[in-house]
């Protein structure tokens, strides 16, 4: 931005409509001051939080302090809502009748829950178990998880996997 030899300011304005920019209909973020010279300068960019996700929105305004110019408008679209992504664990502690497993659970950016972690003795599984924590969250990262199995028979192998649901839906079972 050149601020044309004035004491300058400047903000990004952002709406999920386009028409909305300029307007009071558009809400503002990472307003601060540029020197006053004549030369070109690079503004600093600005995370925008609290978008919805697989909505166009839309962004990119400057407004000098003492005079009106608008920066041309740019777009850009957030990813669709995607459903949690969940990954066995280790078994943590296996004894002759209980285990302890767990399992990694990333919510994807939206409230999560772990449903339960199924096991039996074939990938139709037959029994199920509380998680612990039932919520992992709203983050992007995986937040573990884990289940008390018990009842089991000593020498046997077990199949197990963890159940995570949020507003988008649950994985596929796969």
């Amino acid at each position: 931005m050149n601020p044309e030899n004035r004491a300058a300011t400047y903000f990004y304005e952002y709406s999920s409509e386009e028409a909305k920019i300029g307007t009071a209909g558009a809400k503002t973020v990472g307003e601060a001051a540029l020197g006053s010279s004549s030369e070109t300068q690079v503004v600093n960019p600005v995370e925008v939080t609290g978008l919805k996700r697989g909505r166009p929105t839309t962004t990119g305004s400057c407004r000098p302090a003492k005079r009106t110019g608008h920066g041309k408008t740019e777009s850009f679209t957030t990813p669709a809502l995607k459903v949690p992504v969940v990954e066995a664990g280790p078994s943590l502690t296996v004894t002759q009748t209980t285990a302890l497993v767990s399992a990694l659970v990333n919510p994807e950016y939206q409230e999560t829950m772990c449903k339960a972690f199924q096991y039996g003795l074939t990938e139709a599984y037959g029994s199920e178990a509380p998680c612990e924590p039932e919520g992992v969250g709203a983050g992007a990262s995986g937040e573990a998880t884990s289940a008390n199995l018990t009842g089991l028979s000593a020498n046997t192998e077990y199949h197990y996997r963890a159940l995570a649901e949020n507003k988008t839906g649950k994985p596929r079972a796969g």
